[in-house]
């Protein structure tokens, strides 16, 4: 048995395990969103390893011991409930985690407010498309990504405020 067989079979399995695709609602936050409040960046080593820590948890009852503190403290009384939903398009693992809101710990729970009504396009903090064109267009040009631009320019207004701020005092 090779590779491709073996990876074929897990994905069998995984696709057996999930529940049908429906479109994401407020009851659940995606694996992204739901990293991102727990402070994961999506991409790298530890983001692929706690993915798999949510295969594991969406698959066994009892896996809470087996989870990392860092995961279980995420969730409401460190219990982790995940749910496997097929994914929209065919990739190669084809399955799509979400954590059910009520599972997650409390103290997030305005963050998921925020969460949801940015994902819906209803808060009044989000980025217009023409800022997002001019930032793409600067990202382009300065070779930076848009993240590391808008932390540049965070991180000097912060320090135009705090220096306006010493100097009234």
């Amino acid at each position: 048995m090779d590779e491709r067989q073996i990876a074929g079979i897990l994905k069998n399995q995984r696709m057996e395990h999930a529940r049908p695709w429906k479109p994401i609602s407020p009851d659940y936050l995606t694996t992204k969103e739901f990293l991102s409040l727990i402070g994961i960046e999506g991409r790298g080593r530890e983001y692929r390893r706690t993915i798999l820590y949510l295969e594991i948890a969406s698959r066994r009852d009892n896996s809470d011991q087996l989870l990392p503190d860092y995961l279980r403290k995420g969730f409401r009384d460190g219990m982790v409930r995940v749910h496997v939903f097929r994914a929209r398009s065919e990739t190669l693992i084809g399955v799509e985690y979400r954590v059910p809101v009520e599972n997650v710990d409390e103290r997030y729970a305005k963050r998921i407010t925020e969460i949801v009504s940015c994902r819906n396009g209803k808060t009044p903090e989000s980025i217009s498309r023409g800022t997002l064109k001019k930032l793409r267009q600067l990202s382009m040009i300065t070779r930076k990504s848009i993240s590391e631009m808008i932390d540049t320019l965070v991180s000097r207004e912060l320090e135009v405020v705090l220096g306006k701020q010493d100097g009234s005092a």
